[in-house]
């Protein structure tokens, strides 16, 4: 039971608790964050932010109480003594802060979705080095990010990308603890560079758009901004600046000061041996400084610099506002408006509370990806809810001990055997590659086969939240099979997998494609077709060796492996991809796999 939460009791004369996991919230993160303070930043912490030892333990627990009684998001304990920390741990403020935040990703989609740092338009920033993080901190241990907010052109590059990009390359600096544990402690420096402005920037930047940046840094990013200057700034830019303080209270709007050109007061506190030389520094230039934010991007999985955008939120993360051509394809295919939704969620919410056989902690963005599936019937919807749960209970082997660091896991996780592909196809679907035949049926269990399917696809959704709308198309490799692959095949194997597919998993299943497939292997695909309904059997396709060319004519090839016929890296690279985002996942996923309580009549 998470916090405040009362005990329950369940009626009935057989009740048999399955699965009951506490949630601990083990974080190494905060063991890691401890360590990095020296007895002057502790004493600092003490003196301006009102942090020991105690209070940081005690008002974390507080705060995850909180968020798990009435947010209902997934965080992590840095982040919330992030947050902690700029609210000089004051929980009321805290609090207010964190709902403004999630409250703010909320209202502002078009700045915090689409946020792929390997899109053309953010890339195209990122290599022009608009967004420079230094890589170490000012005398007073601030983190000092100079910002070059004209190098755009306003008539190509949207306010929205440029904003993604500040927070991204923030973000991502800040993925390194020591960097992160100095700056969350003694806060930012922003040297904001603006010289020589075009008009069509100055109107990009309207009074509504200031205000909104206004609230960001001052009521809702967790970052204790100490300091704004902006320089290079010709006479008519100062009517923005007025405006923009015009939003913030006394406080900030005293730590922004404006220069009109660059002069040594403008560095005052930030040591010529972190600037780069054009700033009159010696640590590298702006060429060398953007290469390397652009190699830090490039090395992070599209998950790191996304999830730090998402703020490590799952919901957030998850439950993203549909574009108007999803919800054009959301209500033609799958009956579901914002009015629908919202209701259906509710009900399906009340039949779980009233149901005295079936007791789980469930989050809505489940409950949706349920209910699209079942196209919101909500009887069909509470049937797939039992027969997930039910089989999960049926199925201990196949849904237990998830860690992906289990050396089981690892090895088929090294082998690639289960990879999404790290782009929808045209029709906007999760695409996945199977290597069916990879593993050895002697040493790996059915089982974790599963497990690394599961986890693969959770993480996967987790990132592309859009495939509860358009589904999945499986592509199922299956060349050179052993007795041993087909022996271990069994034919209630078999039925368990196809159960799972048509009437359990949140996921709508849209094509199978199995290719080089051998003749014998025509044994298995029977008894597989023999579990299916018809609507399944005809999204169901086999491919020979001779006939693979037709297997993948609807895929475009610039989101297949080259193996494949593509051009979007290797199967390696896109295995250590995969591998790589599953670990960086493993927290979550371990929550996500134990937080549930299922109970049997």
């Amino acid at each position: 039971y998470h916090c405040g939460s009362k005990p329950r009791f369940f009626r009935g004369s057989f009740l048999f608790i399955i699965i009951i996991m506490e949630n601990k919230h083990k974080y190494n993160s905060i063991e890691y964050d401890i360590q990095q303070l020296t007895s002057s930043d502790k004493e600092y912490a003490a003196t301006y932010l009102n942090e020991t030892d105690e209070t940081r333990e005690t008002a974390i627990a507080e705060v995850r109480c909180w968020i798990d009684d009435e947010m209902h998001i997934q965080i992590d304990d840095f982040l919330i003594l992030r947050f902690l920390r700029v609210c000089k741990f004051n929980l009321e403020k805290t609090k207010a802060r964190i709902r403004n935040y999630y409250k703010l990703r909320s209202d502002l989609p078009e700045w915090f979705s689409n946020t792929d740092p390997f899109q053309p338009e953010l890339q195209e920033l990122i290599n022009m080095g608009l967004y420079l993080p230094l890589r170490k901190p000012d005398s007073q241990g601030r983190f000092v990010v100079i910002a070059r907010s004209t190098l755009h052109n306003p008539r190509i590059h949207k306010l929205s990308d440029i904003i993604k990009v500040g927070v991204m390359v923030v973000e991502l600096a800040m993925r390194n603890r020591a960097i992160a544990t100095s700056a969350s402690v003694y806060g930012f420096t922003m040297i904001n560079d603006v010289i020589n402005p075009t008009i069509q920037q100055f109107l990009q930047f309207g009074p509504s758009i200031l205000k909104k940046i206004a609230h960001t840094w001052q009521n809702c990013y967790p970052m204790r901004f100490q300091l704004i200057n902006v320089i290079n700034a010709p006479m008519f830019i100062d009517i923005s600046f007025k405006i923009f303080k015009s939003f913030l209270s006394e406080k900030i709007s005293k730590r922004i000061h404006t220069y009109s050109h660059m002069m040594p007061s403008c560095f005052e506190d930030i040591p010529a041996n972190i600037l780069p030389v054009e700033y009159g520094g010696t640590d590298g230039t702006i060429q060398e400084l953007t290469a390397h934010i652009r190699s830090a991007v490039n090395k992070a999985s599209r998950n790191v610099v996304m999830a730090s955008l998402c703020g490590d939120s799952v919901e957030c993360c998850a439950q993203h506002k549909l574009t108007n051509e999803e919800k054009r394809y959301a209500a033609a295919h799958l009956n579901e408006t914002d009015e629908i939704r919202e209701n259906a969620i509710k009900e399906i919410k009340r039949w779980l509370e009233r149901c005295d056989d079936l007791h789980i902690r469930i989050d809505d963005f489940f409950i949706l990806r349920f209910l699209r599936v079942c196209k919101f019937n909500l009887e069909k919807t509470k049937i797939r809810i039992r027969n997930y749960y039910k089989q999960r209970s049926d199925l201990l082997e196949w849904y237990t001990n998830i860690d992906p660091f289990r050396p089981e896991l690892q090895d088929l996780l090294d082998l690639g055997y289960y990879l999404p592909l790290r782009k929808p196809d045209n029709q906007g679907r999760l695409v996945f590659i199977v290597h069916g035949t990879r593993h050895d049926p002697r040493i790996h269990k059915i089982s974790d086969i599963y497990k690394v399917g599961m986890i693969a696809t959770e993480v996967a959704v987790k990132c592309y939240p859009a495939a509860s709308v358009y589904g999945y198309t499986i592509f199922i490799d299956v060349s050179n099979p052993t007795l041993q692959h087909i022996a271990q095949l069994r034919p209630y194997v078999l039925m368990n997998f196809v159960h799972a597919w048509q009437n359990c998993y949140p996921a709508r299943v849209q094509s199978i494609n199995i290719f080089n497939a051998p003749v014998f292997f025509d044994v298995v695909v029977k008894i597989l077709k023999s579990f299916m309904t018809e609507k399944l059997k005809s999204r169901f396709h086999v491919y020979s060796h001779r006939t693979m060319q037709n297997c993948f004519k609807d895929i475009l090839a610039n989101i297949l492996p080259v193996e494949y016929g593509g051009t979007d890296g290797t199967i390696k690279e896109l295995t250590e991809y995969w591998k790589k985002l599953i670990e960086e996942n493993r927290d979550w996923l371990m929550n996500e796999g134990n937080d549930k309580i299922i109970i049997s009549i």
